[in-house]
Order: structure tokens, then C-alpha cells, then sequence
């Protein structure tokens, strides 16, 4: 007979138990949230970072230290429901991050000529992306 499901593992208590009309209704706010914030980083970045996508770059690093604070946060945390993780991952970071942009941009620099900045941008956003994940991590850790 299996054991009660440990409550520490990450892929058991971020597993959303409302009903899922109520759910999708809180994804897609946060969704819309997240794509407004989108939005306003962009805005407030546009033409900082020259031939660079600095908005794209720096929604997607805070979108994945976020992710990754919220994945390994304690389960009581912030008395953060499942559901609530849930509408905050797949809803508000799913809209602020965009990996489409991410992609059309570096393809977009390459096509202009700008390589070494595509490569730039690809490598780091993952180097960064990863350690953004790990920092959010340790943060979570020291919350607990």
C-alpha cells in the first residue's frame, strides 16, 4: 500500500487540488498580470540596451530566479496554496517570460549580422537563466 505523499517534494505540493473552472479563472488573471508586466518592462527598457534585448533578457532571468524560488519554496510559505503556485507559474510567469521573443531576437540579430551578440544573448540567457533558477533555490532554502 503506498505511503502518504511527502509533502517536501516539489512535484507533489505544487498539485493544484480546487476545481478547475475556479483555477483557470486564477491563471488567466495572473496571466494578464503578467503579460501588463510585461509589457511595462518593455517599455521602460525600450532602446536601453542598443542592439541588445534587454527587456526580453531581463524578464526572462527575473522569470526564472521567480520560478525558481517558487518551485523550491517551502509548501507553507507565504501560506501559498498549491493552486495559487500554479496561477502564479503557468498564469503571471508564462505570460512575463517569453522564450518566442527570446528566440526571434537572437534569430533577428543574426540575420542583421550581429552574431556575436545573438550568441551573447542565447548563451547567456541560459548561463544566466540557470543561475537566476539556483539563486531563486537558495533563496527558498534560506526561507526555511
Amino acid at each position: 500500500m503506498p505511503g502518504k505523499p511527502d509533502k517536501n517534494d516539489p512535484t507533489n505540493r505544487n498539485k493544484p487540488t480546487m476545481n478547475i473552472p475556479l483555477l483557470l479563472v486564477a491563471v488567466a488573471a495572473c496571466g494578464a498580470l503578467g503579460a501588463l508586466t510585461r509589457y511595462a518592462v518593455g517599455v521602460w527598457l525600450s532602446g536601453n540596451g542598443g542592439s541588445f534585448p534587454l527587456a526580453t533578457f531581463v524578464v526572462n532571468i527575473v522569470g526564472c530566479f521567480l520560478l525558481g524560488f517558487l518551485f523550491f519554496a517551502p509548501t507553507g510559505f507565504g501560506s501559498l496554496s498549491p493552486e495559487m503556485r500554479t496561477a502564479i507559474a503557468t498564469g503571471f510567469l508564462g505570460a512575463l517570460t517569453t522564450f518566442s521573443t527570446f528566440s526571434v531576437e537572437s534569430f533577428d540579430l543574426i540575420g542583421k549580422g550581429n552574431v556575436g551578440m545573438a550568441i551573447v544573448n542565447l548563451a547567456g540567457s541560459i548561463a544566466v537563466g540557470l543561475l537566476a533558477v539556483w539563486l531563486g533555490q537558495c533563496a527558498a532554502s534560506w526561507v526555511s
